[in-house]
């Protein structure tokens, strides 16, 4: 995987990472810890004068020009970085492969011919080929952590909001997290430190150290055998820097992605609703089937799926103490090839599965950090560590550790 240098704007991007890239990046409206710093950021984040996709043709022209940047590329600005462009998702970031047909899906650039993840595609191709230092993404259902997992780089979410999300195209809010993609964990960390240090709420609140991490054995189950073996290396590796390691089984994570699902779709429908009525816009089949799905979501069943929301995030709770943290994969193997999601079941197969892993961190608000675990020169495997909310600082500690 290339390094990023100061000069990475200028390589081709033979990828196609971006929506927009910019004939010179755009300068930082101060200085600070990420001077010099380049910024890819996902299309769905308001940029001053730069007309925003959310990666779907139609959608430039309802929303207007911005006329200020998002909170998220001010606060990134202001502390030095410079944006050198937007980059593609997943029609409105409605999707965990990163497939867009209208506007082009990105190249992995780990993986020839294999998907990117998604949505955050354009943003993990980005960092991945090191056309960006870092990006910019958002994390609904797994959106950063997908695709930071199949191009090999690392990726965050943080406790549901501590970050704001002014200024970004919404998918679901009660969800919806901005997220960071980066190529190391150095880099990952200086990045959260300044975004950290710009939220209004302040950095995410100190609190015991953690000493105990449990290997969610149930998700591991469900992935590969290359994905298990490098699981269990993982686990080695923290349990020889003296984290203590337990199996664990949550016996919830079907019952989570399924109370997700209904509540996911209603908001979705429910932001673009307006939209979609009055221009009745071209929207991808994959992404007009799930919001005509979420249009006839019952008051009955959200009704359920939220008291089954209460239910299974205090399941998950009880389970993740103070000073304890969560392994799971962060993917169900290396990244498939794109023309494997030519069939309708091995695509809705790769979702369920995907979604499954990551819906746990996402049902709840806690936060994740997505990091690699493959061997060197090895094909991209991604783990990820979830906490307890406000448990940010000390699970990506735990996860330097595995680096």
């Amino acid at each position: 995987m290339p390094e990023t240098s100061p000069d990475d704007e200028f390589m081709e991007d033979r990828w196609g990472a971006f929506v927009r890239r910019f004939d010179a990046p755009l300068p930082a409206t101060g200085s600070g810890a990420l001077d010099g710093w380049t910024l890819a950021v996902k299309d769905c984040f308001e940029i001053a004068g730069v007309p925003i996709t959310a990666g779907s043709r139609d959608y430039a022209e309802w929303r207007g020009l911005p006329t200020a940047d998002s909170w998220a590329v001010a606060a990134l600005r202001a502390v030095g970085a410079r944006a050198v462009g937007t980059t593609k998702l997943h029609e409105l970031a409605y999707g965990i492969t990163g497939i867009n047909r209208g506007q082009g899906t990105p190249e992995n650039p780990a993986v020839p011919g294999a998907i990117p993840g998604g949505s955050s595609s354009g943003s993990a191709v980005a960092v991945a080929a090191g056309l960006a230092r870092f990006a910019l993404g958002s994390d609904t259902g797994g959106s950063i952590r997908a695709p930071a997992a199949l191009c090999g780089i690392w990726g965050y979410r943080p406790t549901h909001g501590l970050l704001p999300l002014t200024g970004a195209v919404p998918l679901a809010p009660s969800f919806d997290t901005v997220g960071i993609m980066a190529r190391n964990a150095p880099d990952l960390d200086a990045v959260l430190r300044a975004l950290w240090a710009s939220a209004p709420t302040g950095a995410p609140p100190d609190g015991p150290e953690i000493t105990e991490v449990l290997i969610a054995i149930d998700a591991v189950e469900r992935c590969s055998l290359v994905m298990q073996r490098a699981i269990e290396e993982t686990a080695s590796r923290l349990s020889s820097r003296r984290y203590r390691l337990r199996e664990r089984r949550l016996d919830v994570m079907d019952e989570i992605r399924e109370a997700q699902a209904p509540i996911q779709g209603a908001e979705a429908w429910s932001v673009h609703k307006d939209w979609i009525e009055a221009a009745s816009p071209t929207i991808g089949d994959d992404v007009a089937a799930l919001l005509r799905i979420g249009a006839d979501r019952s008051a009955t069943e959200l009704i359920r799926a939220t008291d089954e929301r209460t239910r299974l995030v205090a399941a998950v709770g009880s389970i993740i103490g103070p000073s304890s943290a969560l392994l799971f994969p962060a993917a169900l193997g290396t990244a498939p090839a794109l023309a494997d999601f030519d069939d309708p079941a091995r695509s809705l197969a790769n979702r369920r599965g995907m979604l499954t892993l990551h819906n746990v961190a996402t049902l709840g608000g806690f936060p994740a950090i997505a990091f690699p675990v493959q061997a060197p020169g090895e094909t991209p495997l991604g783990a990820q560590l979830v906490g307890a909310r406000g448990a940010d600082q000390r699970i990506l500690a735990v996860a330097r550790a595995v680096e």
